[in-house]
């Protein structure tokens, strides 16, 4: 974007030179107005406000094509969007600043704030952690000027609050099972600069950028449960490299794991107990009478029946997640560490 500034003189011209040393961008001077209003993407004005609206009111009259205007007090506490511009929204712009200066960003909202998602209060009364979570004022900004956005989702979600203003979201849902879809569309609105929120217990981001673009908030809900086994005296190490191993493959992060689960007989396992130290997450022991139950759904592999074992981290999953979707029947490793993944029941009110 090509940024352009305006100032008095004194603080505010010490302001525009900090700005355009971050944002890049000139200086010009206020007779400059009228040839930098068809050609910039950004002015941004260090004046009084009545000098501004002077400034650019003919302009907008004339139906030239308009930048984002923004207005800024000579001590950079406030930043004002005048005008949104066809080139880019004004709201985004001014947030970036004021972010910048450590601002406020004052809008003129054209949205009843109270019709307004607060993702931040969706977060804390559902118990989801958020990354990314700067994006959640901006995206919050963006609504207030009634710009629409995207939440996409593989969780069960509804809306409890009848009155929010659901025609500016669009809401799009995965399915649970099957992490590709929605890690498309992650990078279809990274790559678009498409504001949206991603609720989801996958892992989006890769290990080579594992930071989210700015325009996109993940809510991460605590939903998964890993059933896992081992012999006796299995190596920790080892045990921890094989889950890490089995949540790498199935693409969820290590912050989505609400707990362990295993059977009664493997609950004091020294390697098990180790890993969810390390984790700093609970084991669960499963009654054995609700593994017998629950076995049922569950085949045995051809090596089990034929040694007369018995794998049960798949109905610990189960049981512990009560009763949840299986994203993760078995996965085996040598030793005997045997894995399998739940998400738990729930909804998510929006």
């Amino acid at each position: 974007m090509e940024y352009v500034y305006f100032a008095s003189a004194g603080s505010a011209t010490g302001l525009a030179e900090r700005l355009s040393e971050h944002f890049g961008g000139k200086i010009l001077p206020l007779s400059q107005t009228r040839s930098a209003f068809s050609l910039a993407d950004v002015m941004v004005f260090v004046v009084p406000a009545g000098v501004a609206v002077r400034q650019i009111a003919p302009l907008v009259q004339t139906g030239l094509p308009d930048p984002a205007v923004l207005l800024l007090d000579a001590e950079g506490q406030f930043v004002v969007p005048l005008l949104s511009g066809h080139r880019g929204t004004a709201t985004a712009v001014a947030t970036a600043v004021a972010d910048f200066l450590g601002a406020r960003t004052v809008l003129t909202a054209v949205q009843d704030p109270g019709l307004v998602l607060s993702f931040q209060e969706i977060a804390e009364e559902n118990g989801l952690s958020m990354e990314n979570a700067h994006a959640a004022k901006k995206l919050r900004d963006l609504m207030m000027q009634g710009v629409r956005m995207e939440i996409h989702t593989d969780q069960e979600v509804e809306w409890r609050n009848p009155s929010a203003d659901t025609d500016s979201i669009r809401l799009l849902t995965y399915d649970a099972g099957d992490p590709r879809p929605i890690r498309n569309g992650y990078r279809m609105c990274a790559a678009e600069d498409t504001p949206s929120v991603f609720l989801t217990s996958r892992n989006l981001t890769s290990k080579e950028n594992s930071s989210s673009p700015q325009n996109i908030l993940i809510l991460r809900p605590q939903d998964i449960v890993v059933g896992i086994t081992c012999r006796s005296r299995s190596n920790s190490d080892y045990v921890y490299d094989a889950f890490h191993s089995v949540l790498e493959r199935q693409e969820i992060p290590e912050s989505s794991v609400a707990c362990l689960a295993t059977s009664g007989l493997k609950a004091e396992e020294p390697a098990l107990r180790d890993l969810a130290t390390r984790l700093h997450i609970p084991l669960v022991e499963v009654d054995a009478e609700a593994i017998r139950k629950s076995k049922y759904s569950f085949t045995e592999s051809p090596f089990d029946q034929k040694n007369g074992a018995a794998d049960v981290s798949a109905p610990c999953a189960y049981v512990a997640s009560d009763k949840g979707r299986m994203l993760l029947l078995r996965s085996s490793f040598p030793g005997g560490v045997t894995i399998a993944i739940a998400r738990k029941r729930g909804k998510i009110f929006l």
